[in-house]
């Protein structure tokens, strides 16, 4: 189309425009040392497949450091910690699987000679000290924290370690808090890491003595001391005050921070993001050096920080824009349109913003920013292998059978071939659905057999005749019907439903638990709307039953009439289900002479008679529930019902009170716009119909028919 001629023509003069360049300078000369780090990494090999976005992953980490390094031959690499897990409280599969995940993790850090890793609590607290040590010995990637010790007050790691780049000799050194919270974005709980080490045998020393101990340590044999810290956000800005000769400081643990980059006594306090989204990048310039490096400590410098983010921000923007102008397939045409139009406009505001910098100060400088790990970074083979190796790694684990753990058959979890006899519109429905290949999603990036992943992929774990171990979820597979109504081997061998009415009573309660505020941020808000896409096609009626299916009504209004104490509802209603509808009637019938003042009695029965086209038998019974309890929804819609044939407009005005009560009921308005219909009222059923689906989005599909036929 012309359209997309022009556009095409438009997209290639900015991706051939690239970055708006600057005249080479003193001020725009590459920086004379390159800082790279990670921190609270969190355990995200990959970055979960649930949310959105989806930047990160080690691969892409990986392969923008290594990048970063080939351009910069002063660049060094670190990271801060917490790397395999955010969680203190972890379920024991995804406990016992997080030595492969270290590996995984280390693996990558030598391939991009990480030379220091700052002591996290969670990787300390869930790998253990021994562990530790044979991880950083085995990759050559050293641990460093200054105040963890046995109780004999001796240090179990390193406190520092000198390296040398650009010809400077950096000073690497880390520090643990006394208290921390979870190194995650929301709901984190605190930390007692004091407590937390003397249980296993340990002692933190504190930060403040040992901090003035190492410093003084590495200022005399170093030109600039790098604090790899593991105190968080506050006690960084405190370690600043206290040490001025410190000449960054960075971590995860953000705390109070509000931004970003922080300078305090002019001292750079750094700020990560979480689960390997970013990579911070902090360079330094020195055109007057000696003004920096003297006697009395670092000089003065100029945060440039503005003028890399913003850079940073246009390259990103670009290379966004050319991956989203590449899958127009993939999200049909008007929604690709919406997302070139947006990051054409994030770039031209980021070049807009690049114009408008002044020029960059001469002087000794520093420059901050957290580069976003965006799908277009190329990916890095050594870590994409070191996630194989992890997925294999999951796989030996799990799916090996060794004594003692195969778990028990499903029996309490039937699965969908179990519901289809009986219910096969509802399992034909299910299939059409992404609940049915739930699992397949993960099979096909290999992280089926991830304990921190397929439990919300699969039915049935850690339940009462579930499974309890991954490599165990045969015929447990996708999100099946019981993920839903629950274990049903009591109902598939005759006995009653193992629900009543209302599936989702409180709007997506049983839903929530995958679809939370992390995965799916915005399903409160869409929950009614995403049930609908998912919610079975109502039962098929009573008389077009399969016998199966009448056989397990029978059966279950046996066992129900039985018991000493019988429960009439259960009874009626395992009666309609098997289409012994005169039967029905007569248990009601029988119900209701033995308690004629009571509500339910009177209602059932006034259901009953309304399926054999009796109701009017029960007017007298309904309008006494009505004269005590006006606001009953159930006697409205009896009433309605019964009306229908011989008075259709006090039928109308029951069946709107009706739905009145209760507007999330689909029946409820079905029988106002039928009862329209009957009184040709059409213009007016539609008008109605239109309002109600406008107001509760699942009636799209339970009114289909009607609003089809008033088309």
């Amino acid at each position: 189309t012309r359209w997309k001629r022009v556009f095409g023509l438009a997209l290639t003069l900015l991706l051939t425009a690239g970055m708006i360049s600057c005249p080479e300078t003193e001020a725009h000369k590459k920086s004379d040392l390159l800082l790279l780090y990670t921190a609270t990494i969190n355990g995200f090999v990959e970055p979960c497949g649930c949310v959105a976005g989806q930047i990160g992953g080690i691969d892409r980490m990986a392969g923008y450091i290594e990048d970063e390094q080939a351009a910069h031959p002063a660049a060094l690499y670190v990271d801060g910690g917490d790397i395999v897990a955010e969680d203190l409280l972890l379920e024991k599969n995804v406990l016992e699987q997080l030595p492969l995940k270290a590996e995984a993790f280390f693996k990558t850090f030598e391939s991009l000679g990480c030379e220091a890793v700052g002591l996290g609590e969670m990787d300390l607290l869930h790998l253990g000290v021994e562990r530790l040590q044979d991880l950083a010995e085995r990759f050559s990637v050293p641990i460093l924290c200054g105040n963890v010790a046995n109780r004999q007050g001796e240090l179990l790691f390193p406190e520092s370690r000198i390296v040398e780049r650009g010809g400077k000799r950096i000073g690497l050194f880390s520090l643990l808090a006394p208290k921390l919270n979870e190194a995650k974005a929301k709901d984190a709980l605190p930390v007692d890491v004091v407590a937390q080490l003397r249980g296993r045998g340990m002692q933190l020393l504190s930060w403040r003595s040992r901090a003035a101990e190492i410093v003084a340590d590495l200022a005399p044999r170093t030109d600039v001391i790098v604090c790899v810290s593991h105190l968080g956000f506050d006690l960084n800005q405190r370690l600043a005050q206290a040490q001025p000769e410190i000449d960054v400081i960075l971590g995860g643990h953000f705390g109070a921070a509000d931004a970003d980059t922080n300078v305090v006594e002019e001292t750079p306090v750094l700020v990560s993001f979480v689960r390997g989204s970013r990579v911070g990048r902090m360079e330094w310039w020195w055109p007057e050096e000696k003004k920096y490096f003297n006697d009395q400590g670092h000089g003065a410098l100029v945060d440039a920080s503005r003028w890399s983010t913003v850079k940073m921000n246009l390259r990103v923007a670009t290379d966004e824009l050319e991956d989203i102008y590449l899958r127009e397939a993939e999200f049909g045409t008007e929604l690709w349109k919406r997302k070139v139009d947006g990051k054409i406009g994030e770039k031209h505001i980021a070049e807009v913003a690049l114009r408008n910098l002044p020029e960059i100060p001469n002087k000794n400088r520093f420059a901050h920013t957290l580069v976003p790990m965006h799908r277009q970074l190329l990916r890095h083979e050594g870590a994409l292998q070191a996630t194989d190796d992890y997925h294999d790694g999951l796989e030996q684990l799990w799916t090996g059978l060794r004594a003692g753990e195969r778990d028990a058959p499903g029996k309490q979890f039937p699965g969908p071939d179990k519901c289809q006899a009986c219910h096969p519109d509802q399992v034909e429905f299910w299939y059409a659905t992404r609940h049915s290949f739930a699992l397949s999603a993960l099979e096909t990036t290999n992280q089926h057999v991830d304990a921190e992943c397929f439990m919300c992929h699969t039915v049935g774990y850690r339940q009462e005749g579930g499974f309890r171990r991954p490599g165990r979820h045969q015929s447990f597979e996708n999100v099946q019907c019981a993920a839903c109504h629950g274990p049903g081997a009591g109902h598939v061998v005759g006995g009653p439903s193992y629900f009543e009415q209302t599936l989702y009573p409180d709007g997506g309660s049983t839903c929530a638990t995958c679809h939370n505020k992390e995965h799916d941020p915005k399903f409160p808000e869409q929950a009614w709307a995403k049930l609908a896409r998912v919610s079975c096609p109502p039962l098929r009626s009573p008389e077009l039953r399969s016998e199966p299916m009448r056989e397990a009504g029978r059966e279950a209004a046996r066992v129900y009439a039985a018991q000493e104490s019988i429960p009439w509802t259960k009874v009626v209603r395992s009666l309609w289900a098997a289409n012994e509808i005169e039967a029905a009637v007569r248990a009601s019938e029988q119900w209701y002479a033995e308690n004629p003042e009571r509500n339910a009695p009177a209602i059932v029965l006034a259901e009953s008679l309304n399926l054999v086209g009796r109701g009017m038998e029960a007017m007298d019974a309904l309008e006494k529930v009505l004269a005590k309890d006006p606001t009953n929804v159930r006697a409205w819609y009896a009433k309605g019902l019964a009306l229908r044939e011989s008075d259709s407009e006090a039928a109308l005005q029951a069946a709107l009170e009706a739905y009145s009560l209760d507007p999330t009921d689909s029946r409820r308005a079905r029988l106002v716009i039928e009862i329209y219909v009957d009184q040709g009222r059409l213009g007016f059923a539609k008008e109605n119909l239109l309002s109600m689906i406008e107001g509760n989005p699942p009636f799209t599909k339970d009114l289909e028919d009607l609003r089809l036929l008033l088309d």
